[in-house]
């Protein structure tokens, strides 16, 4: 009679997924390196070693409909997979003279992640996801197996030091006004940003003109940083917004005009702009309102891009420290599995690159800078040539010529 086996969980006493250096965030096009470690305690026959990397969105929410007068509730899911790899670490069956001893064992592994743009970044929200994990199964049979689920971040490269994040771009509007408060052509808003791509850590300098030509004081202005979802199904779209970080200023007086000059709209740690993802898009723009009391405020909206490569800095004693750290704002929990596409149910955080130290410096004031660093350099360049060149005595007298 054939010994049945004992359940694979009583024979490890450790069964880990160490990635290097506990590095768990990656851009697209980068080499995962790691080790799966298990002890085993107790004989396992002809045991196997696996792991599957995934990478999958999900969307799933639920709405009220009625039919013929009688309430029912509409499911709108989708699901979408990037990529999907299994490797095998270990396994009796190629050489029946291997087994695997009672004790401590490591098997390495590499993967490198596509780098198509078309692999979209990690995003958590609790209408959908975009997930990345690695599940590693150790098994005697198909029914007598455990396993270990990691997550990690996946970011997309979005460069904002490339020339199409670096243009200016404005906007303006103007109200006329029909009642007793207002007269025609009497509220006009414009505002612009030096660039269109930025990172965490970074804010957003915002230059803003207010003028208040009406015959009663109107509200400030206002300048937010909005995150913006879609969602999509086959059937169903949905649209999801959030301030994820706002400024804003005292009232205008009558006849006046106000005026911002590089007022800093800070950025927290928030995913990165995604537009490859054909069931969820995640955009950002800058909002900017004049409140109008009693009234519809004027406003208009300036998109930007959130990449995950900060903007260089030439200067090495003021160069910010950039580092992936875990997302604070613009991320819910997505708490929604499938049994049918093996989707996961784990409550995760993706992290996003975050530049640290972050100093705001005028293009104005980089110029002048500039400029005199350069004229520095030039006179101490002259003063060093100067002191190199030789001495030549005068025959006519004791000076020295240069």
């Amino acid at each position: 009679m054939e010994e049945i086996p004992e359940e694979i969980h009583k024979c490890l006493s450790l069964f880990e997924i160490n990635l290097k250096n506990n590095k768990t965030a990656y851009y697209t096009g980068d080499t995962i390196y790691g080790t799966v470690d298990i002890n085993i305690r107790k004989y396992i026959k002809e045991p196997s070693v696996d792991i599957h990397i995934r990478g999958e969105s999900f969307v799933y929410w639920q709405e009220p409909v009625y039919v013929n007068g009688l309430q029912d509730i509409q499911i709108s899911k989708d699901h979408q997979k990037y990529w999907d790899v299994k490797m095998n670490l270990w396994n009796n069956k190629s050489d029946k003279n291997e087994t695997l001893s009672i004790g401590l064992h490591s098997f390495p592994f590499s993967i490198q992640i596509p780098s198509k743009k078309e692999l979209p970044s990690s995003f958590e929200s609790r209408l959908g996801a975009v997930r990345y994990w690695m599940k590693v199964s150790v098994k005697q049979d198909m029914e007598n197996e455990i396993n270990k689920h990691k997550p990690f971040t996946v970011l997309q490269k979005i460069d904002i030091n490339e020339k199409q994040y670096q243009y200016k771009i404005s906007n303006e509007v103007e109200k006329t006004m029909c009642c007793f408060c207002f007269r025609s052509g009497a509220l006009f808003l414009s505002a612009n940003l030096e660039r269109t791509g930025f990172c965490p850590g970074e804010s957003i300098p915002v230059n803003c003109r207010g003028r208040n030509q009406a015959r009663t004081v109107i509200g400030g202005m206002k300048a937010r940083l909005v995150q913006k979802i879609n969602y999509t199904t086959s059937t169903n779209t949905k649209t999801v917004e959030k301030i994820v970080s706002a400024i804003g200023g005292n009232r205008i007086e009558k006849g006046r005009t106000k005026v911002w000059e590089n007022q800093l709209l800070k950025i927290p740690v928030i995913p990165p702009t995604i537009k490859y993802c054909p069931n969820m898009k995640v955009s950002y723009r800058v909002q900017i309102t004049m409140v109008i009391p009693n009234g519809v405020d004027l406003q208009f909206h300036l998109p930007v891009t959130i990449g995950t490569i900060p903007q260089k800095n030439d200067d090495p004693y003021a160069k910010p420290l950039a580092k992936f750290v875990k997302c604070t704002d613009g991320v819910e929990c997505f708490n929604h599995s499938s049994k049918t596409h093996n989707f996961p149910l784990q409550a995760y955080t993706p992290s996003m690159m975050f530049v640290e130290n972050f100093v705001f410096v005028s293009k104005g004031l980089q110029f002048r800078e500039v400029r005199l660093q350069r004229s520095l350099s030039n006179t101490k360049q002259k003063q060093e040539a100067d002191e190199r060149r030789p001495l030549i005595r005068s025959s006519s007298t004791n000076s020295y010529y240069t």
